[in-house]
């Protein structure tokens, strides 16, 4: 559903973990014969105006730059240099939404709905949802990017979700499952299971 809609809508994909609690770089871990990150960058293939992973992995970036996808490789610190990092890179759009990279269960048709919420009512922060339980990704309009791009240190979007929690919507996704990231091998084998019992 690559609208023109679409076409104003920025994605980064942040994939700047340090993976201590896995033990290795994690989104290029073997996930049912790809690196991890692939299901993410499949997930949102042609939906946006432009993606671009901010990572300060080289073998990340390397294998985002062999599929033509935008890349920023940085050795900074914090989650609040991922997202500023990322927007400064990031081309003129209306809004911008960004992805965790280590996200694998993600549904394609889960974005293109909360692409339609925001073209619905674009002054809204859209974020997942599944019940109670909220998580990512999280899409913000225009008017929120100077505040991304100085956020505290060590911060991430979250910050602005808590302080303008009256303007943020949920969009709900199809199960839980899709809200679950990878911290340690551990997840990635749960992950992994729940894949391959949804295919079977």
């Amino acid at each position: 559903m690559a609208t023109m809609e679409n076409k104003t809508i920025g994605c980064i994909i942040m994939a700047s973990g340090q993976g201590k609690r896995f033990g290795s770089n994690k989104l290029m871990a073997d996930f049912l014969g790809e690196p991890l990150l692939a299901s993410v960058l499949k997930a949102t293939e042609n939906l946006f105006a432009e993606r671009i992973v901010v990572t300060r992995h080289v073998n990340v970036a390397d294998y985002c730059a062999k599929q033509n996808i935008g890349i920023v490789l940085h050795n900074f610190p914090n989650r609040n240099d991922t997202v500023r990092l990322g927007l400064e890179k990031l081309s003129d759009v209306t809004h911008c939404m960004f992805v965790m990279g280590d996200q694998p269960l993600i549904k394609r048709v889960s974005l293109e709905r909360i692409l339609q919420a925001v073209k619905n009512e674009p002054d809204f922060i859209w974020r997942f949802a599944f019940e109670d339980t909220l998580g990512a990704p999280v899409v913000f309009p225009r008017k929120y990017f100077a505040q991304l791009k100085t956020l505290p240190e060590g911060k991430g979007g979250g910050v602005l979700l808590k302080k303008y929690a009256d303007q943020v919507r949920t969009v709900s996704v199809l199960s839980s499952e899709e809200l679950l990231d990878v911290d340690t091998q551990e997840d990635l084998q749960k992950i992994t299971q729940i894949k391959i019992s949804s295919e079977s």
